[in-house]
């Protein structure tokens, strides 16, 4: 039996429909929804020549033959329907031979066109987690979001201030921790290549860790070694630090590369103090840092972009896409004047908005409301500590919710690696957990209830077999420094 279509594949199965009622008007499928988000992203189609509406064509026809292998009646019907532009008389009356009513030829449709749905859905979801994993191979974090909200200006910004013709070889974006500057960079990186404007991305998280999940903090030294390794000269390892200096600038000079160095803030050295040394030997490439501590190295010309909460209208955005992606019905219900509420009380934060929303499963709208008007609002004139309790009295909210196992699951997961890319999979978070005897299924829906509560997130370029989980880095802060103590 057929799983209900949901609220998404509802909109999906709507839209796949009026591609087939327009499959001969090209105008009409290069403008539809399904173009723009797949093909014009280069999602399914990595061919620039082909025209939109020509690569909407050979998609459908494609989901057709695999349809023919599935159901051969569905695709015959939907072949003579569409491609051929017979009319549902000649077919019921004609080809059918008075096989259905109309009623039932229309019933029959539709779980056609529901099945030619899922198809197309499976093939973007294929296209999308391998665009991610050769992302991956070049070191690049998955996203950790569906859409970037209310980013897009800064995006194009950085995305011109990278090109070959503008001088400026350094970036810096800093911000207050969960304010989304890892994300920032991952969508800035990805047009970059999309567009061809570097050769490679060396994207290097200062906060590492080795193959004994030790903890490696960044250094001048170890991003030489990182940009060498990368570069395919692993014998950077056992060079002497002139010699590496001399590699390094020799190879950024023969390529365009990006360097991406995120959460710099980490790094055992003072993050000016890695971009001073490291600009000279830059040659044809440039380098975008991340942090959470400001830009100042006057020796240096930075462009920089101190990133802020999303604005208002942007932030009840992302709290409606927030309330969709895990279907929390008091977001999607809520009045605007409630949203922008919670929105202008987390400053607009990704994460603090995060943490809110899965506590509106667990909590009404009036508790939350009433329970942020008793912190002081977040704003960019917090110093760190401020901020740091700001997201402590969210967090603890959240952690409240909690399931013992839930808890549990939790504080081990603070052991892995945090951010995007890290964290662990299921069978090593059972591992970790293992003494604590909590069954696979109690295991299962901590995991669920972790992530519904934003404490956890599930990497979206995970594999079937190998789903990974993660910590955002701020969250494992927050456990570290508020629940370890009930390992005591």
């Amino acid at each position: 039996m057929a799983a209900k279509p949901t609220h998404s594949m509802h909109k999906n199965i709507d839209e796949v429909h009026t591609l087939l009622r327009n499959i001969k008007k090209p105008q009409i499928l290069a403008a539809s929804v399904w173009a723009t988000s797949c093909l014009n992203t280069k999602k399914l189609f990595s061919d620039p020549s082909l025209q939109t509406s020509t690569a909407l064509q050979e998609l459908l026809s494609e989901s057709l033959e695999q349809l023919k292998n599935v159901n051969p009646e569905y695709a015959d019907i939907l072949f003579k329907r569409f491609w051929e532009q017979k009319t549902v008389d000649e077919l019921i009356y004609g080809i059918y031979r008075g096989r259905w009513s109309k009623r039932n030829f229309f019933n029959v449709q539709k779980k056609a066109i529901y099945q030619l749905t899922e198809i197309l859905v499976q093939q973007e979801n294929f296209c999308l987690q391998q665009e991610q994993q050769s992302l991956l191979a070049l070191g690049i974090p998955h996203k950790s979001y569906k859409n970037l909200v209310g980013r897009s200006k800064i995006v194009q910004q950085l995305v011109t201030v990278l090109q070959p013709s503008n001088h400026q070889r350094v970036i810096g974006i800093d911000g207050m921790g969960g304010i989304g500057k890892t994300a920032l960079a991952i969508e800035v990186t990805e047009q970059c290549l999309q567009t061809g404007i570097f050769d490679i991305v060396i994207w290097i998280n200062a906060f590492r860790n080795d193959n004994r999940n030790a903890e490696i903090s960044l250094s001048f030294e170890s991003v030489l070694d990182a940009i060498g390794n990368q570069l395919g000269k692993a014998s950077v390892f056992t060079m002497p630090l002139i010699e590496k200096k001399n590699l390094i600038q020799t190879l950024l000079t023969q390529k365009n590369a990006l360097i991406v160095l995120d959460n710099l803030e980490t790094a055992a050295e003072y993050q000016n103090i890695i971009i001073r040394k490291l600009h000279p030997l830059l040659g044809n490439s440039k380098l975008l840092c991340t942090s959470r501590h400001r830009f100042d190295d006057f020796e240096v010309s930075i462009f920089n972009v101190n990133l802020t909460g999303l604005p208002s209208d942007s932030a009840i955005a992302f709290l409606r896409q927030e309330g969709e992606e895990k279907g929390i019905g008091r977001i999607k219900n809520a009045p605007v004047d409630a949203l922008r509420e919670i929105a202008v009380s987390t400053g607009g934060s990704p994460l603090a908005m995060k943490l809110v929303s899965g506590q509106l499963l667990r909590l009404p709208l009036e508790v939350i409301l009433d329970t942020l008007k008793h912190i002081p609002s977040l704003n960019t004139k917090m110093n760190e500590n401020e901020y740091l309790r700001f997201y402590k009295h969210i967090f603890q909210t959240s952690v409240k919710l909690l399931s013992t196992n839930s808890e549990s699951v939790l504080i081990a997961m603070s052991h892995f690696p945090p951010g995007e890319g890290k964290g662990g999979t299921f069978s090593m978070i059972q591992a970790t957990v293992e003494p604590l005897k909590i069954r696979r299924n109690e295991l299962t829906n901590a995991i669920n209830e972790l992530w519904q509560l934003s404490l956890l997130e599930i990497d979206r370029a995970s594999t079937l077999r190998d789903v990974r989980y993660y910590l955002h880095v701020l969250t494992q802060y927050m456990v570290h420094a508020d629940m370890l103590h009930l390992l005591k």
